[in-house]
Order: C-alpha cells, then structure tokens, then sequence
C-alpha cells in the first residue's frame, strides 16, 4: 500500500499575497492536482477562531 499524494499548485506572486497578512481572511486562488487533473481551489492560512485569542497557543 502507497501513501496518497495531493498536491497544491499556487503561483508565486499569490503565495506572496497570502502571506502578506496571515490574518486576512481573503482567499488565494490555486489548483489541486488531481489524477493528473488541475482542479481550481480556493486556500487561506488556516487558523480562523484561534487567532483571536489573547493567548497564542504553542
């Protein structure tokens, strides 16, 4: 048995963007490839309810 691999394709000048403001809730476009397939997503930097916490958690 193989492990699965997934992978995310995001150009550059997004991945700049994204991680510009990791505390934006925007989302940047990318692609998932799948069975050789390019599917169109949508992907943010996780972390939605926590990063109002007045404690970080480590």
């Amino acid at each position: 048995m193989t492990m699965p691999v997934r992978q995310i394709m995001i150009s550059d000048s997004s991945w700049k963007w994204l991680h510009k403001d990791v505390w934006s809730d925007q989302f940047a476009e990318a692609f998932y490839k799948k069975s050789g397939k390019r599917v169109p997503i949508k992907i943010r930097v996780r972390g939605g309810h926590t990063r109002t916490y007045p404690k970080k958690s480590y």
